[in-house]
């Protein structure tokens, strides 16, 4: 299990948005030392390990999910995911509302993008130059805690 913490670790080290700031020779000494069984095949005190390494970063954006959630995402919670709402407010202006997305299927994602955009586009085509956003549903990234995860992923 402890090369499953010093895998995750390094991933951390690469694709943190605070990988400058950390202490990684420390947070790596914390985490491993945090594996109650090095030699078990279960993984789950890694995965409390690397949870607990990533609560340290305090980003936020990253997160570990388990075997279930992380197969709920993939198998279809993008399917759940509230349509944006677009609409002219007034001659000129659109309104676009954007709901928190959760899935990690790619193909899904970008599916639901190209949908956004064409929906923009014809409203650009009737007019709309100027826009409101409305973020106020959506937290930034992909909401998967949301859609069962537990905790933060490493992306």
């Amino acid at each position: 299990m402890i090369a499953l913490v010093d895998s995750a670790t390094s991933l951390m080290q690469h694709y943190s948005l605070r990988r400058l700031e950390v202490d990684w020779e420390q947070l790596r000494t914390n985490a491993r030392a945090a594996v109650q069984e090095p030699h078990e095949v279960a993984p789950w005190s890694a995965y409390l390990a690397i949870r607990a390494a990533l609560r340290t970063l305090g980003d936020h954006h990253s997160l570990l999910l388990g075997p279930q959630a992380a197969s709920h995402l993939s198998e279809g919670a993008s399917s759940a995911n509230v349509a944006p709402s677009i609409r002219l407010v007034a001659p000129g202006i659109g309104y676009v509302q954007i709901p928190a997305y959760a899935g990690l299927d790619r193909q899904a994602m970008e599916d639901y993008a190209e949908r956004l955009q064409e929906q923009i586009g014809h409203l650009t085509d009737k007019g709309a130059c100027a826009w409101v956003v409305d973020l106020r549903g959506n937290i930034g990234g992909n909401h998967v805690a949301h859609a069962g995860g537990t905790g933060s992923a490493t992306r």
